[in-house]
């Protein structure tokens, strides 16, 4: 299970988790929602909700709280980054 950019995942491999029957936690699906069967079948059969751990959640306050332990740097977006 991983969310990213379909136009990267998918030359690895990665389907649209509803292929499997596997939705978010909330029950959503979306296209950078996907899946990657290990070997063929694997996931057959299997259906159900993906919990992401608590740990990959990030609260703003905490993160501010963080960068200002740091010198300051301007945040920018590079033409190398997947948009």
């Amino acid at each position: 299970m991983i969310f990213g950019n379909p136009a990267y995942y998918h030359r690895f491999g990665f389907v649209n988790a509803a292929k499997f029957k596997i939705t978010t936690g909330d029950g959503e699906n979306f296209e950078a929602f996907m899946a990657l069967e290990l070997y063929e079948g694997a996931l057959e059969g299997i259906a159900g909700k993906f919990h992401e751990d608590p740990v990959f959640q990030v609260d703003p306050v905490e993160l501010a709280a963080f960068e200002a332990k740091f010198p300051y740097k301007e945040k920018h977006v590079t033409d190398t980054q997947l948009k």
